[in-house]
């Protein structure tokens, strides 16, 4: 598959191609937008490079991709094994005085026995009649090393409705220092609303090396009941991950900043953090642990896998999550984003255009695929903004032919390159956006977005575009929400 050609003959067929149809619904429904009439009865031309059934790849790949270190299929114990086992947990996990003397034997005892002793466990706790207290006392005695069978449980309890056990898998999962879980635990960000357990799925996600969850919870520092447990949280995190630990004499300007300074050095490598210092409050001597190993390995894009394949499909809520965990994966997510750039499926190659851009600098290495979907009639207008997101080289030769004053190309093409543009911050872009800004015969909304990219190209020069922008919030000549979030950014 060639997908690499000459930036000038990419941007021959990127004005050559007229983005009658942007959208990729409406090629999917075989509907067709309305040409400008001087290219009535003509046809988009067809790209010249290889479209891929990914989805049908990646079902043939993964399926024959080895559990590795979880077991997804339990093994079964018979029925007395199973009795005499839940005879043993039963005995570990009691507080009767009688039974104390017997507990450290069958808890010893239990450890040695190991993954049956785990599935044993998973079917105790799934079992009617055993309480939260025992279950979680039945875990604790896996804290410190997790089975597979136990950890393959955990995966499935994190949607559980029982808040207890979604604590305990969160803590199990962080204590098995594998990548694996990341994109399951960047999933239940969306849907943690318990406040006794959202604290435990951060610190969780911090310890296997992703800080994804510190915007939520410098949001919700501005909340007075929840900032002490977020504060707590970034505190820990922090002293973790920081350059610097947290100081009394910081305060919460000072947390936050540090808490912003780790977050992006994620954004900008990708890479999952390696701990500089022990767990707040563990003894001194204490060795850090590094950053988790094997992020890339065939289990770990396997659970990427079972969120990204859902991008074709047609039920909502499948597709948001796939696109909100890749948009905080990090270079795990890039591997996959890359193949299905160039999937058949309309949906799938719009929805990864979309995650690369929020991946940024990070998915630089798509550039080529990305360059390559310049072509595309459908994926044109996304293909435009990420070049620049994903920082490629040619973004600025694409955006200064584009964003000349006298092309005709419409007007989405246009505001679609002064969006990579914004995103890109080179300062080759200011003259290229400026010459926008201060010519009044463009539309107000083609001048709102050309300073909003001096302003973020420019970077302490930039006080003409946002009394601009300010201008126009103020006399109410364009979408105020728009004006106040390109101003708050």
């Amino acid at each position: 598959m060639r997908i690499q050609r000459p930036i000038k003959q990419s941007l021959a067929l990127l004005l050559a191609l007229t983005p009658w149809a942007c959208s990729p619904q409406a090629e999917t429904k075989g509907q067709k937008a309305q040409q400008p009439s001087s290219q009535q009865g003509s046809q988009p031309k067809q790209p010249s490079f290889e479209l891929r059934d990914v989805l049908a790849e990646w079902e043939q790949r993964f399926a024959a991709t080895k559990p590795g270190s979880y077991d997804y299929q339990l093994p079964t114990l018979s029925d007395k094994r199973r009795q005499e086992l839940f005879g043993m947990l039963d005995m570990a996990t009691s507080t009767s005085r009688i039974r104390q003397r017997f507990a450290t034997h069958a808890t010893e005892e239990l450890k040695a026995i190991g993954d049956e002793a785990a599935i044993a466990v998973t079917l105790w706790i799934e079992s009617e009649g055993t309480t939260p207290e025992a279950a979680g006392r039945a875990l604790e005695l896996f804290h410190a090393s997790p089975p597979a069978p136990l950890l393959s449980a955990c995966l499935r309890w994190l949607d559980d409705p029982r808040t207890w056990l979604r604590i305990a898998s969160y803590r199990l999962l962080a204590s098995s220092g594998s990548p694996h879980p990341v994109p399951r635990l960047l999933r239940r960000l969306k849907y943690e609303e318990e406040l006794a357990a959202f604290p435990y799925l951060c610190e969780a996600l911090a310890e296997l090396g992703s800080p994804a969850a510190i915007p939520h919870l410098i949001q919700r520092l501005g909340i007075e009941k929840q900032r002490a447990m977020a504060g707590d949280v970034l505190v820990r995190i922090v002293h973790r991950f920081g350059d610097q630990p947290y100081q009394a004499s910081d305060g919460w300007e000072g947390l936050k900043h540090k808490a912003q300074a780790i977050l992006r050095q994620f954004q900008s490598s990708g890479a999952l953090l390696a701990a500089k210092r022990p767990p707040l409050g563990s003894p001194p001597d204490s060795s850090a642990r590094p950053a988790p190993a094997g992020s890339f390995e065939p289990l770990t894009q396997r659970e990427w896998w079972l969120l990204l394949k859902h991008l074709g499909g047609d039920p909502l809520r499948p597709v948001d999550d796939a696109r909100f965990v890749g948009r905080r994966l990090g270079a795990i997510a890039v591997p996959l984003v890359k193949e299905a750039l160039l999937a058949k499926n309309n949906f799938v190659r719009v929805h990864s255009l979309e995650i690369a851009r929020e991946l940024g600098l990070v998915a630089k290495s798509c550039g080529d695929a990305v360059n390559a979907l310049l072509e595309d009639h459908i994926t044109r207008v996304y293909a435009i903004e990420t070049i620049g997101a994903i920082h490629d080289h040619r973004a600025i030769e694409i955006y200064e032919l584009l964003l000349r004053p006298q092309n005709k190309s419409p007007l989405q093409i246009r505001v679609a390159a002064l969006k990579g543009l914004a995103r890109f911050g080179h300062p080759l872009g200011i003259a290229i956006a400026r010459q926008l800004l201060i010519d009044t015969a463009q539309s107000v909304e083609l001048r709102a977005w050309a300073a909003h990219a001096v302003d973020r190209c420019a970077r302490g020069a930039r006080q003409r575009a946002r009394s601009f922008l300010q201008g126009l919030l103020d006399k109410g000549e364009f979408h105020g929400p728009t004006l106040r979030e390109l101003l708050a950014k």
